[in-house]
């Protein structure tokens, strides 16, 4: 089930087969961003064919990101200093 921003680019994309078509990954590929965020390296583009802002696309993976992988010992650092 799909929510929230990942439910709006789906949606502005027509629908997750569509998106998936156009971004050359498979369907499973489009519902996984509901639990790990948007690829990073993707970003721009899915931002280019759905129109919601990179912004938000990086703020949403960021948090995803920091909720998976906050309190390990590796992750903290690299977080205070941006890696």
């Amino acid at each position: 089930m799909l929510s929230g921003i990942v439910k709006e680019v789906v949606k502005a994309g027509g629908g997750a087969v569509e998106l998936a078509r156009k971004l050359k990954i498979t369907r499973q590929g489009v519902y996984l961003w509901q639990q790990d965020g948007f690829p990073r390296s993707r970003i721009p583009e899915i931002a280019r064919l759905t129109g919601v802002s990179r912004d938000r696309l990086e703020a949403f993976t960021n948090e995803k990101v920091n909720a998976k992988y906050r309190g390990k010992p590796w992750f903290e650092p690299a977080k205070r200093y941006g890696w």
